[in-house]
């Protein structure tokens, strides 16, 4: 980033030049020495102009601070954690001081070093107190791995080789999961009527005063609930859930919504074939996040849709706990209402706060390029500063909850940005399915654990079976 690209008060700027041939006009007709509002100032007269042009007078105008391109520095979950919540092994350290051991070998060490990029972890260093019960677990999270390749066939019921006394999920061991850890709730499948998909429902028992309904999307969801061995009502799970990154819904049945207006579109930029935006694009992006962010609705959907969209929130969210303002009285706004198959009872509808394809887009920073001078609509590719989520589902990043490996990524992608390094630009979907890839395994470890916390789930947990 250069001095010309920043103003004395810090803030980003493209110089507008003004010539004879210039169709960008300042008109400035208030008095010298009149002080006026942030909404009046001087008002550009734009005769016949570009996009590119406006977009420059606007970033003169209301300046984006270079304190705000700097992303936040995020604390997230632990090695430790991640097995613990995430995978239910509970490491004991050894009870050896650390010198006493044995050097390892470079076979334990390329385990360790495998162990954690399996788990999202590999930019965390590993504690050497822990390594002994790490190598144990490493032939267990290879046998979740072998669950989820193609010749696996998702066979959870095979024998595991996680070791008993340390995995929450085998009966032998002292923490082990089941109904009782959790008695004043319960589990139970959602389904969606006219679509395909489903979550699971986690219920206090306590039902009075219930405001909302809390719906997670994955198996390994609920478990990481029920290990929350203080949690006493559902606003703890979903401090939890949202300081994780996970996908989660806040729910409201339908019948207590009053229709407001219609949900919101926002167009996303066209720009010709041979597009590449530069510093000035990103910090207009930014900008247009932000505004986007402070509707209420919004960022609370934007927090509980998780991944890379919870983590583009969480630059412009000053406090997390700020989920908990909802779900808003306008949830039809931005939200959608799904028929629910009701199980002993009549089907029912209920909303969740939710973004639209246009505000998802926003988030990721697209720009429909034309693939050719004639500029049709039908021809286009999408540029994105961040990948969208047909390009992010499935990837290394896409763990089910927002991983070391993932920040690590987030943060050194935007420095690219920042810096004006060539590697770092705008890219399109099949270029950035390429480039998150990772490691092989990582996704195939989670895909695995999700098979066995599904089989665990429902054999153990659900109020209904399936």
């Amino acid at each position: 980033m250069s001095s010309a690209d920043i103003d004395s008060t810090g803030c980003v700027i493209r110089p507008v030049t003004v010539s004879s041939g210039s169709n960008v006009e300042l008109v400035d007709d208030h008095e010298e020495g009149e002080i006026c509002e942030p909404s009046e100032g001087p008002a550009p007269a734009v005769k016949d102009r570009t996009v590119k042009e406006w977009e420059m007078v606007h970033g003169r105008m209301y300046g984006t601070h270079k304190n705000d391109l700097i992303p936040k520095s995020l604390s997230v979950c632990t090695l430790d954690e991640t097995l613990q919540f995430r995978f239910g092994v509970i490491l004991v350290p050894s009870l050896s001081p650390s010198p006493a051991q044995p050097s390892i070998t470079s076979e334990e060490r390329r385990k360790f070093s495998e162990l954690r990029k399996n788990t999202g972890c590999s930019v965390l260093p590993s504690n050497p107190m822990l390594e002994p019960m790490m190598l144990q677990i490493f032939d267990g999270l290879q046998w979740l791995i072998s669950l989820a390749r193609p010749e696996g066939g998702g066979n959870a019921i095979s024998p595991s080789q996680m070791p008993a006394q340390c995995w929450d999920l085998d009966q032998k061991a002292s923490r082990y999961l089941s109904r009782r850890t959790k008695p004043d709730f319960m589990v139970s499948v959602v389904r969606w009527r006219q679509e395909d998909g489903c979550g699971y429902e986690i219920v206090p028992t306590a039902v009075e005063g219930r405001s909302y309904r809390l719906i997670v999307y994955r198996a390994t969801d609920v478990l990481h609930c029920f290990r929350l061995r203080e949690a006493a009502c559902l606003d703890d799970f979903i401090e939890e859930l949202c300081r994780y990154g996970v996908r989660f819904s806040m729910c409201v049945e339908g019948n207590t919504v009053k229709l407001r207006q219609k949900r919101f579109q926002d167009a996303i930029p066209y720009r010709p074939v041979g597009f590449q935006p530069d510093l000035s694009d990103y910090a207009y992006y930014v900008r247009k996040r932000r505004a986007l962010l402070e509707d209420p609705a919004v960022a609370r959907a934007a927090l509980m849709h998780g991944g890379l969209i919870w983590r583009i929130a969480m630059e412009h969210v000053p406090d997390p706990d700020f989920i908990f303002s909802g779900p808003g009285q306008d949830t039809s706004r931005y939200g959608v209402c799904h028929r629910i198959r009701g199980i002993g009872k009549p089907d029912f509808g209920i909303w969740e706060e939710s973004l639209s394809k246009d505000q998802l887009d926003l988030l990721c920073g697209v720009y429909r390029v034309y693939r050719s001078a004639e500029g049709s609509p039908n021809f286009t590719q999408d540029l994105s500063w961040f990948p969208r989520r047909c390009s992010f589902r499935n990837s290394g990043l896409d763990l089910g909850h927002w991983s070391p490996d993932a920040e690590n990524w987030y943060q050194r992608r935007i420095q690219m940005y920042l810096t004006g390094d060539p590697k770092g630009c705008c890219l399109n979907q099949s270029e950035w399915k390429n480039t998150i890839r990772l490691w092989r395994n990582t996704s195939r470890t989670y895909k695995g654990m999700e098979i066995v916390s599904r089989a665990f789930v429902h054999r153990h947990l659900l109020q209904h079976a399936e």
